[in-house]
C-alpha cells in the first residue's frame, strides 16, 4: 500500500510540469525562434539568459559569441523587450 501511495505522490508532483509542457509551453522557452547570430532555427538547450530573458541559439558557438558581446547581437532579437529595470 505504501508503494501505491508513493507512486500517486510522485505522479502528482510530476503532473504540473508535464501538464505545462503538454499545453504547448515549457518553463524554459526562449523568447526567439531564430538564432540572432546565424538566422537559423534555434535548438533546445542552446540558450543564454540576458536581462532576465531567455535567448535561443542554433549552437553553442553562437551562445559563446553572444555571451562575449551581447550588446552587439541583442538588437537582432526582435522579441527582446527592453526593461526599465535592468
Amino acid at each position: 500500500m505504501k508503494n501505491v501511495a508513493w507512486a500517486l505522490v510522485t505522479v502528482a508532483a510530476l503532473g504540473l510540469p508535464v501538464y505545462g509542457i503538454a499545453k504547448g509551453g515549457s518553463f524554459d522557452d526562449p523568447i526567439n525562434k531564430k538564432c540572432p547570430i546565424t538566422g537559423k532555427d534555434i535548438v533546445a538547450g542552446r540558450t543564454s539568459e540576458y536581462k532576465k530573458q531567455l535567448i535561443g541559439f542554433c549552437c553553442m558557438d553562437c551562445v559563446n559569441k553572444f555571451e562575449g558581446d551581447p550588446e552587439k547581437y541583442i538588437k537582432k532579437v526582435k522579441e527582446f523587450k527592453k526593461s526599465s529595470v535592468e
